[in-house]
């Protein structure tokens, strides 16, 4: 399993002016939803982090694809 000091390299985003997050599960992986700017009229940033391999079933479990051909 992969640990954040175990790993080779590091991105790093700043958002000054960041009002507030959700993330929340996909079929897929994830989806993280920043809202930054203005508060009266903020802007929506949106992550969409897809693994590779992997899918999550109708309960929720994710499992890994068969990708051996």
């Amino acid at each position: 399993m992969w640990r954040q000091q175990d790993m080779p390299g590091e991105k790093v985003i700043e958002i000054k002016d960041y009002i507030r997050y959700w993330s929340e599960g996909t079929k897929d992986g994830h989806e993280i939803r920043i809202a930054y700017g203005d508060y009266y009229k903020p802007k929506l940033l949106k992550l969409k982090l897809k693994w590779p391999d992997r899918v999550r079933d109708a309960e929720g479990r994710v499992r890994t694809l068969d990708v051996r051909k």
